[in-house]
Formats: C-alpha cells, sequence, structure tokens
C-alpha cells in the first residue's frame, strides 16, 4: 500500500503544471494613442495579443514559464516596430515598460545590428529614441517589511529625473535615473507621502504625484513621455500590505 501511495505522488508530481509567470505592459511610448503587443512562447502556435493605451499599465498577463518572443506594432495590423525575446522564470513577476517614440524607425545603423547580434537593443545611444523597452522586476518585500518606491524614466529627450518624497517629518531622495532606465528601490517606512520630480540639477518642479508606499508593496513610478509641456507620470503598486 506504501509502494502505491508513493507511486501516485510521484506522478502526480511529475504531471503538475509549472507555477505560470506574470506580465503587465506599460505604455510610455510618445506617440499613438495605444500600443498593440504580442506575447509568443517559444514552442507554441499561436500568441497572446494585447491592446495597452497609452499612459496606462495592463492587468497582468498569465505566461508560462520560458522563452518569448514579443512583438509591438503602434496599430494591429501595422507594421512590427519591435521584435525581442525574454525568459521568464516561473512564480516571477514582470512590468514591460514601453518607452520612446513609436514610429517607423527610417534607418537601422550598422551599430544596432551588431549590438543585437550581441544581445540585444538595450542601451538608449543604439536606438536613438525609436521605441524601446524595458523589464522591470516586481519583487515587493514582505508583507512585514517597510514599502520600496522605484522609478522608471521613459520620456525621449529629457534629462535624467530625479524625486523627493517628502513625508509628515522627513524627504526622502530617489536618485536621478537616466533615459530608458530604472532606479534602485528605495525603502520608504512611511505609509504616504507625495513625491516631486525634477530633472537633475535644475530647481524646477515637474511634476507632484501622492504616493501610498505601504509595508509589503512596491510601488512603480512610471516618467512617460512630455506632451503640451507637460510630464506624463502614473503609478503602480503590486504586493500585499497588513494594513
Amino acid at each position: 500500500m506504501r509502494v502505491a501511495l508513493l507511486l501516485l505522488l510521484l506522478a502526480g508530481c511529475a504531471t503538475s503544471e509549472p507555477e505560470h509567470s506574470g506580465l503587465r505592459l506599460v505604455a510610455l511610448a510618445q506617440g499613438p494613442g495605444a500600443l498593440h503587443v504580442q506575447v509568443c512562447p517559444e514552442d507554441a502556435d499561436s500568441c497572446d495579443d494585447l491592446t495597452v493605451t497609452r499612459g496606462t499599465v495592463s492587468d497582468a498577463l498569465e505566461l508560462v514559464p520560458g522563452i518569448h518572443e514579443i512583438r509591438v506594432s503602434a496599430t494591429e495590423d501595422g507594421p512590427v516596430l519591435s521584435r525581442f525575446e525574454y525568459g521568464f522564470g516561473p512564480g516571477a513577476e514582470y512590468a514591460l515598460a514601453l518607452y520612446g517614440v513609436a514610429d517607423e524607425p527610417t534607418h537601422v545603423s550598422w551599430t544596432a545590428e551588431a549590438k543585437d547580434l550581441l544581445g540585444g537593443i538595450d542601451e538608449p545611444f543604439v536606438a536613438g529614441f525609436q521605441l524601446a523597452h524595458r523589464m522591470v522586476p516586481l519583487r515587493p518585500p514582505d508583507a512585514d517589511e517597510a514599502g520600496e518606491v522605484r522609478l522608471v524614466h521613459g520620456a525621449p529627450g529629457a534629462q535624467p529625473v530625479r524625486g523627493t518624497l517628502a513625508l509628515d517629518s522627513e524627504t526622502i531622495e530617489l536618485p536621478a535615473v537616466p533615459y530608458g532606465a530604472m532606479g534602485e528601490a528605495v525603502r520608504v517606512e512611511r505609509a504616504s507621502g507625495r513625491l516631486t520630480l525634477s530633472f537633475e540639477g535644475s530647481p524646477l518642479d515637474l511634476a507632484h504625484v501622492d504616493l501610498e508606499p505601504r509595508p509589503g508593496t512596491l510601488t512603480v513610478v512610471y516618467v512617460g513621455a512630455i506632451e503640451d509641456g507637460s510630464l506624463e507620470v502614473f503609478t503602480d503598486r503590486v504586493g500585499v500590505s497588513p494594513r
């Protein structure tokens, strides 16, 4: 009886499904009002098709762990503006920030081709301000730990952006983040505050955002395109707070 039960348990473990990955799409790109994205598993015949409006974060898409090809276009039937691959681990959560100018590239330089062959175009100087991407790992702290805030800069042509988070009796500085990059996660002991964004070295305020970085959560602040003289800023909070 024990042998039969052990064999049954082993068979159940062997056939159990791997824990899914989660992917959110973040549309920061300047240009169209929305982006069309296809997420295609390496060993599957079909793709997930999503449309994400500029200045928003999509709901989490469940993915089978493994390599996926991602294709981005301005419209469902339009040409592919960006195509790349990522590997997703089981149980991990990610946000894919799409930034730059969502327009057809006019020229692909030999440096861009070389960089692509060497491991992907992630450096801003390679493709200028053409549509690019940044994968943001979403790893919130434990439920009983202080909340965290992270800054992601996707405003084409803008100087590095820094933040000052004003709390009840103190301020916390978020170091300047260059275009196309994400800053380190900064721990915040208080549950609420007001974040002021500005360009590095400038005394002028660009935007103000009210935050609630509660314990056990990660708040990602996305800086998008500059439209009509204003910086597009929005936030996304992940994790579970005990309060």
